[in-house]
């Protein structure tokens, strides 16, 4: 179980993909036949690729792909590599933090307005509970990496 935890994003993503993959080829078929349901399968497949972008965010968290000034850093020895490293973990977590609520107060107010897809008449605040479920996985692998950065031993 702990294996499907902590590679959650990657299978969320390969999912998504798979998904986004089949509608816009059952899209395209329809195109092709003519079908008047054209466009549902594209608006289906938009909403998968939002639920990916989101949770990306939160992947390339946990691998440690986040925005960092490493050509500054690299002139340093390595305790002051270090605590660099911490300083932007700190930054990261804080912005994850302010993402969240953000996407919190944005996801609220679409519920309450009630929106739906035009063509799939999927509520919106499925497709934007994406952005609530990216930046809180985000939140959690960036406190995972402080917390790992702290306990690695100092070099």
């Amino acid at each position: 179980m702990k294996k499907y935890i902590d590679n959650f994003e990657e299978y969320a993503i390969a999912v998504l993909i798979c998904g986004m993959v089949v509608l816009e080829a059952v899209n395209a078929l329809l195109h092709v036949v003519g079908a008047a349901s054209v466009g549902l399968p594209q608006e289906l497949a938009i909403y998968c690729y939002v639920w990916i972008a989101f949770l990306s965010g939160a992947f390339c968290a946990k691998k440690g792909c986040d925005v960092a000034v490493t050509m500054l850093s690299a002139k340093y020895g390595e305790s002051v590599q270090r605590v660099l490293k911490l300083i932007a973990g700190v930054v990261n977590i804080f912005l994850s933090a302010c993402l969240l609520m953000g996407a919190f107060a944005f996801v609220g107010r679409t519920a309450a307005a009630g929106d739906a897809g035009k063509l799939s008449q999927v509520p919106l605040v499925i497709v934007y509970a994406a952005s609530v479920a990216g930046y809180a996985l985000c939140l959690v692998r960036n406190i995972q990496s402080l917390t790992g950065a702290v306990k690695a031993p100092a070099k």
